[in-house]
């Protein structure tokens, strides 16, 4: 019989290293931009006393708010995202209910990000025609961040859920080979 979580590491291992490493690099530079637009109204603002709407007060947060849109889906892929912490140290050593649990746990993921889905499309479209004030720049592309972050999101709590029945009929076998350094 052929393993479920090998299975799911053959056809989907290089696609899930590929997206992980994509959102790595977009939360790098989503931050480098966020430092450099900060950096840069403070500069403008106190040194050369003038500051273009460019920089303002919209900017840094446009580039927060794409950081958190990466940052999210990595969160959900390495499970280091929110979560109550009370369960897994009573089910320590009891493998097929923790196996449960994370299942429910990435179930609940998935139906939560399919709203967030369905309710941040619905928003980005509402706002296509609105602009930035200082910008200009649509608030299409703005919202759609939480389009892109649900997405990514789904494709990991799925991800999730394979694994977690990976390990109900196979406990020792936890997570595909994915290089996740430094990552405590």
């Amino acid at each position: 019989m052929l393993n479920l979580t090998a299975l799911f590491n053959l056809w989907f291992g290089a696609l899930i290293r590929l997206l992980t490493k994509f959102l790595e690099y977009a939360c790098v530079i989503s931050a480098g931009l966020l430092f450099l637009s900060t950096f840069a109204e403070v500069v403008l603002r106190y040194v050369l006393k003038t500051l273009p709407g460019w920089v303002g007060s919209e900017l840094p947060p446009f580039v927060l708010i794409w950081t958190g849109a990466f940052g999210i889906p990595l969160a959900v892929e390495r499970g280091v995202h929110l979560s109550v912490d009370i369960l897994p140290r009573y089910l320590k050593g009891k493998a097929q209910l923790s196996a449960m649990v994370g299942l429910l746990t990435n179930l609940a993921g998935i139906i939560f990000f399919i709203i967030l889905l369905n309710g941040a499309w619905k928003f980005s479209v509402d706002n296509f025609s609105s602009n930035s004030p200082m910008i200009g720049v649509s608030m299409f592309w703005i919202n759609v961040s939480l389009v892109v972050c649900s997405i990514f999101s789904l494709f990991f709590a799925v991800q999730g859920i394979i694994l977690g029945l990976g390990n109900l009929v196979s406990p020792s076998i936890s997570k595909p080979n994915i290089d996740t350094k430094g990552v405590q």
